[in-house]
């Protein structure tokens, strides 16, 4: 199994040796749109890093119930509010 950033990394070499991109994403099963991905912004490290400690100190919760609870302590989260009642 390839990861995406591997793969992307692995169709961009092919595409430098001739391969056209399209091709060299079919042959390794990457998405085109992966490959050529920039990100807009890193996300905060103090907050990722406790987002990591809530999900490891409640597997069970799902990303909706740490975004709350990141909300509750106070902070932005990291996630998305994709408008879900709650």
């Amino acid at each position: 199994m390839v990861t995406p950033a591997r793969g992307g990394q692995r169709a961009l070499h092919q595409q430098e040796r001739g391969l056209p991109l399209a091709r060299a994403c079919r042959y390794l099963g990457v998405q085109r749109a992966l490959v050529r991905y920039i990100p807009r912004r890193a996300p905060p490290a103090g907050l990722c890093a406790r987002l990591r400690e809530l999900a490891v100190a409640k597997p069970r919760w799902g990303s909706p119930r740490l975004t709350w609870r990141l909300r509750r302590e106070g902070g932005r989260s990291p996630l998305p509010d994709l408008g879900a009642g709650g």
